[in-house]
């Protein structure tokens, strides 16, 4: 999600919007704190991004409303100064999330065996952090045991058509705290199918991000000093701080900056911000 410098929502991806409950139009134009903390809370997160927003903080944890049901999470974030335009804004990033007030267990990555005459009951589970769990999920159906959910997970590669191995990415509710995971499963009989799940995290984003933007960048046909000042705009540099990096004039950084815009068919930085999120 990005802010503006007066901390209303200006960008923000579909994750977050499925996170809160709220669909893009009840939120971007609107101050965070006040539409997505709750009541009691919204005075101490309006102060968390004031202090966001001059530099002051890159990381904490803020509680938000989900506004289809009565739990509130805690997200643990990051914050990053971008410059929208000739003004600051901030850069939320959500790294995890709980539900406020509980302590969610994290099953970190896994990898475990189903059976496919019984769907989803759990024959055998390794989980990278967790092995006193692993027996007691045992007979559980997976969808269950692992993701909370009352049934099978919407992006389960066994339910999508395929004859041996297949990626996809499940999630538990956004309520459950829960991060989504790559899983791959692996049918090895008739009866069986082998899972390995990672948990998609910011090390994970981080290299999925960089394969994405390297990819928008070669088919926009971005020249080498364009593709420089392009990753520079996606770390929230202004165009003198791009120009101090790369030792060449504001005036050339904003020469180059308005062609990689151009050439990768957006207006703006926050259009750029928007269509990346």
């Amino acid at each position: 999600m990005l802010l503006d410098a007066s901390g209303s929502v200006i960008a923000l991806s579909a994750a977050f919007e499925n996170l809160v409950g709220l669909a893009a139009d009840a939120l971007i134009g609107k101050p965070f704190a006040r539409v997505c903390a709750p009541p009691s809370g919204s005075a101490a997160v309006e102060k968390m991004v004031r202090e966001a927003i001059a530099g002051r903080t890159s990381s904490g944890q803020i509680p938000v409303r989900r506004h289809d049901t009565t739990r509130d999470l805690l997200l643990t974030v990051d914050f990053r100064v971008m410059h929208v335009g000739r003004s600051r804004g901030v850069m939320i990033t959500v790294q995890d999330w709980s539900r406020a007030g509980a302590d969610t267990p994290r099953l970190g990555d896994m990898t475990y065996a189903v059976s496919l005459r019984r769907f989803g009951v759990l024959r055998w589970v390794n989980l990278a952090d967790n092995d006193s769990a692993c027996s007691e999920l045992v007979g559980k159906h997976c969808f269950e045991a692992l993701f909370e959910r009352e049934s099978p997970c919407e992006g389960c590669p066994l339910r999508l058509p395929h004859n041996v191995r297949l990626a996809s990415v499940v999630a538990g509710p956004p309520s459950s705290g829960r991060r989504p995971y790559l899983t791959v499963a692996s049918k090895i009989d008739s009866a069986t199918a082998v899972l390995s799940a990672t948990a998609i995290d910011r090390t994970l984003l981080q290299k999925t991000f960089r394969i994405e933007t390297e990819r928008r960048a070669r088919e926009a046909g971005l020249t080498d000093r364009e593709r420089q000042v392009f990753e520079l705009v996606l770390q929230g540099q202004s165009t003198a701080e791009i120009g101090a990096t790369l030792r060449i004039a504001t005036s050339t950084a904003k020469f180059h900056q308005s062609n990689a815009l151009r050439k990768l068919d957006v207006e703006s930085r926050a259009d750029l911000y928007q269509r990346l999120l």
